[in-house]
């Protein structure tokens, strides 16, 4: 037997059920134990394919080929793949160019500039505001949670003149190495009363692999002015009795919710090391993070920038509300229709119970005659 303490070191077979009821328990202690040991098993062969004739076994070495085959033209399915995103990624760069500008009246609307658009310019009362006012701020809102940005961080985003995404791969663009893949978000701002960054900039660093595992992910961070940080409120603190009052109030910060944190609270992706010493629970927790923090930075380079006018105006909106809207009548129908199951189901249950209470004699009586003589 196994000295007391050296029981994580031995590798055994567990079944899945075995393995459930473990993960159940919460004993933490013994579920990385066997983490470990099925993981130090990953690789080794169980002996069963090297036990099958020959034939068998030549003919799964060339299933093996295939596979390989297929691999090679998936490579080269995503090299043609990339290569099509950076073209229209291209094309697509002047048009948010010229976005940016209008937005922020440094060039116009084509048809503001003929005879006629001058016209009804100037038979407008007062004199227009250049460009689009507070449209990122706008179409961020209408896109995020209702919850998610705060009348506070409205007020920041006012300031925002633009958001872009930026792909790299490699070394291209900034990325750290070989095999490191993912995008940044960039969110300009003029001048303000809030922080000093003229960028804001969150980086997601992906792996050059079909799953794209997010492996680390990096923020510029607020530098906030004095008493702008609109992650926290500032709180007076009562003196406690009897102590002297001192001529500078005390004063303490509490956070609060905030899209900002969003650029000020990252998750960090532990290595396998750190992984093996967190519990379940901080595990979940931190998975969940992760999520969370991906599925904003998402939204925005799938759906917020390129389609930013419609989010703005609110009609992307009113189709993704109406997009949910079918969903949740689709749920509805299986819904209704696994009701209506059930209440036959039901029915027929019933009528059974009935039958096997009636009398033999009538039962018989009610059969038909093909069905007394079998």
């Amino acid at each position: 037997m196994p000295k007391r303490g050296e029981e994580q070191d031995q590798d055994f077979d567990v079944s899945p059920e075995v393995l459930q009821q473990l993960m159940a328990s919460g004993n933490t202690q013994l579920i990385q134990a066997l983490e470990r040991s099925l993981k130090g098993m990953v690789g080794q062969s169980s002996g069963y394919i090297e036990s099958l004739p020959a034939p068998v076994r030549t003919r799964i070495g060339y299933l093996k080929e295939l596979d390989g085959e297929r691999a090679e033209l998936y490579d080269r399915y995503r090299e043609e793949r990339r290569a099509l995103e950076e073209k229209y990624e291209k094309l697509y760069a002047p048009l948010y160019d010229r976005r940016r500008d209008v937005i922020n009246g440094a060039a116009e609307a084509p048809e503001n500039e003929t005879d006629e658009g001058k016209q009804a310019a100037s038979a407008e009362e007062g004199e227009a505001p250049k460009g689009v006012p507070d449209f990122w701020m706008i179409a961020l809102r209408n896109a995020m949670e209702e919850e998610t940005i705060t009348d506070k961080d409205a007020e920041v985003l006012s300031y925002l003149t633009d958001v872009r995404c930026e792909r790299f791969h490699g070394t291209e663009n900034g990325g750290e190495d070989a095999e490191d893949e993912g995008f940044r978000l960039v969110f300009t701002f003029r001048e303000n009363p809030f922080f000093s960054n003229k960028e804001l900039v969150k980086t997601y660093h992906l792996s050059d692999e079909d799953d794209m595992m997010l492996r680390k992910i990096e923020t510029s961070g607020v530098n906030w002015k004095a008493g702008k940080d609109v992650t926290v409120k500032v709180m007076k603190k009562k003196p406690k009795p009897g102590a002297k009052a001192s001529g500078k109030p005390q004063t303490k910060t509490e956070p609060v919710e905030s899209f900002f944190r969003w650029f000020t609270e990252v998750p960090e992706i532990p290595d396998e090391e750190e992984e093996a010493e967190l519990t379940q629970e901080e595990m979940e927790a931190l998975e969940e993070d992760m999520q969370g923090d991906f599925e904003i930075a998402e939204m925005i380079k799938e759906k917020v920038i390129p389609e930013a006018t419609a989010w703005f105006t609110g009609e992307a909106l009113l189709e993704y509300e109406g997009e949910e809207d079918e969903e949740d009548e689709e749920d509805e129908e299986e819904d209704g229709e696994e009701e209506d199951e059930e209440d036959e189901e039901e029915d027929e249950s019933e009528e059974e119970g009935d039958a096997k209470r009636m009398p033999a004699a009538a039962d018989a009586k009610e059969q038909p005659q093909e069905c007394k003589q079998q």
